[in-house]
């Protein structure tokens, strides 16, 4: 199968092309950012014995992951840190400092321990030989946390066309939580540069492209037909299983992608999360109470009230369900049913 501009398969120590139909998965983009801390206590020294500097220690740690290598200069500052160094040949860049302080809403400054950011590009992510030994070394940084991760599927007999995606998402396989996301469709209008088909909402963190990539490079006649899932960290987390298994966090993004992985993995938000803890909790509730509760109000006579009281129950969310301070009522009612 013919590959072009040097766009790699997936791999990561399984067989190539993990996905049901014929096509290939790979890894399009990734950023992450660590503690400095976490870094700089893990790879304390140089090979002199003399304590690092900060990008010392990112880049002794770097170079036990990434096949590419970092930039003679310096770049201004990107994404809101003061510096940053790029790596060589367009793959990406390392960016670090002046994301310590968080301005509150009261005007005050909270200090906070400062990360730095792994950007790899479309580029970089060709270099990449096994994925799942990547994965494997940010494991062993507890507050890592992936930041984007854009993970695509390559047909490149376009036996799945943007318009079956139009399609697809008039028949509803794109509706998630009884709602339809947000979609627009780009005609090329014969021109031969392309059609496009967006689903979703970049600021919401997940944001999927079905586009001709054939004839966006330049070939009117390619078949070629790129699906692009981007995910963001915003309301959600963006687990490390998703590098060692991109085809099932792919097919798990939409319901009309289940074709791609007969294995499926959803990245929930952070509010389903909290979600499905509430629902869960109440279920524990009833088994290990609901009998109590019931002797004592239908045995002893107590009031709803009078159980609520003695059992000391106090105001307050737990931490782990912050986001249900601000559910509604409807939202609640759903776990009590």
């Amino acid at each position: 199968m013919k590959v072009i501009r040097g766009e790699s398969p997936f791999h990561s120590g399984t067989p190539q092309n993990p996905c049901r139909d014929s096509g290939e998965i790979l890894i399009d983009t990734l950023s992450f950012t660590i503690p400095i801390a976490d870094v700089h206590t893990t790879y304390p020294k140089n090979g002199a014995g003399y304590d690092q500097s900060p990008l010392e220690s990112i880049w002794t740690f770097l170079r036990q992951v990434l096949p590419f290598s970092l930039g003679e200069q310096a770049d201004k500052g990107r994404n809101n840190f003061q510096h940053s160094r790029p790596f060589n040949d367009n793959h990406g860049f390392v960016a670090w400092g002046g994301n310590d302080s968080v301005p509150m809403p009261d005007g005050t400054i909270r200090t906070v321990p400062a990360r730095f950011q792994v950007y790899i590009s479309g580029e970089g992510c060709t270099q990449v030989q096994d994925w799942g030994r990547v994965a494997d070394k940010l494991a062993l940084f507890e507050n890592l946390r992936i930041t984007r991760l854009d993970i695509a599927y390559d047909d490149h007999e376009g036996s799945r066309t943007v318009d079956d995606a139009k399609q697809l998402y008039v028949d509803g396989a794109f509706t998630t939580s009884g709602r339809p996301p947000n979609s627009t469709y780009i005609d090329d209008m014969g021109s031969g540069n392309g059609c496009t088909l967006n689903v979703g909402n970049r600021a919401n963190g997940k944001f999927l492209r079905v586009y001709e990539k054939g004839k966006q490079l330049g070939d009117a006649l390619s078949r070629w037909v790129r699906w692009e899932i981007e995910f963001k960290s915003k309301h959600r987390e963006i687990p490390l299983d998703a590098l060692r298994e991109p085809a099932a966090y792919l097919a798990g993004s939409y319901p009309a992608l289940n074709w791609i992985s007969a294995a499926r993995e959803v990245i929930r938000t952070v509010r389903e999360k909290a979600q499905v803890t509430v629902l869960h909790l109440v279920q524990c509730a009833r088994t290990a109470y609901g009998k109590l509760l019931g002797l004592l109000h239908d045995k002893g006579g107590f009031s709803p009230n009078e159980i609520f009281n003695s059992l000391g129950v106090s105001g307050g969310v737990p931490a782990r369900l912050n986001w249900a301070k601000s559910f509604d009522r409807e939202e609640l009612e759903l776990c009590l049913t």
